[in-house]
């Protein structure tokens, strides 16, 4: 499937401006909240803070975290990451390496990074989310759709359901069954 496919019940409209404009210097010294991604001199919102979005990243964060390598990785949510000139993004989890040391802001990519789909998301934000994450370079970007408790892997071809009850980040530790994910209750 190309990367242009629509999930079953993503929302396809574009977005709708968000007419919020400030300089890099401006967002790098404020702290928002909750926290937005800076695209080309614009704040973006991100789709946060429901029951089931929050559960869930909740969960892929714990899981994660109980997998690291305290001697090579770190799991971080919601942490600012450059991932072009003046293009930031806060993915909703991230692991990355602990070396180099980070100053402030993720500059290198993730060895994975995790979205977690709310209800809101358009797929026109969600694809340009996936394709700043893809051109970084991280090779391993994981979405959830907790209203349908379906996960997909993302990569350059597109967007893919995943039918196996685990996802996993070959040659590590990390790990993820499927149904610890979406079990919220």
């Amino acid at each position: 499937m190309p990367i242009d496919w629509v999930p079953e019940g993503m929302i396809s409209q574009e977005e709708g401006p968000i007419s919020v404009f400030v300089s890099e210097e401006e967002y790098l010294g404020t702290v928002y909240r909750p926290e937005c991604d800076y695209v080309d001199g614009r704040l973006t919102d991100r789709n946060i803070g429901e029951w089931n979005h929050s559960r869930v990243m909740t969960t892929v964060m714990c899981l994660l975290a109980a997998c690291e390598n305290e001697r090579e990785w770190y799991v971080l949510p919601a942490c600012r990451t450059e991932v072009a000139p003046g293009r930031y993004r806060c993915p909703d989890v991230q692991v990355v390496s602990r070396f180099p040391k980070i100053d402030r802001i993720v500059r290198r990519p993730p060895l994975l990074v995790v979205e977690v789909i709310s209800p809101h998301d358009t797929w026109h934000r969600l694809r340009t989310v996936f394709k700043d994450w893809l051109a970084m370079g991280v090779e391993h970007v994981w979405a959830f759709e907790p209203a349908v408790a379906t996960a997909y892997r993302v990569d350059l071809n597109g967007m893919w359901r995943v039918r196996e009850p685990e996802l996993s980040v070959p040659g590590t530790q990390f790990r993820l069954v499927l149904y610890e994910v979406f079990a919220t209750d």
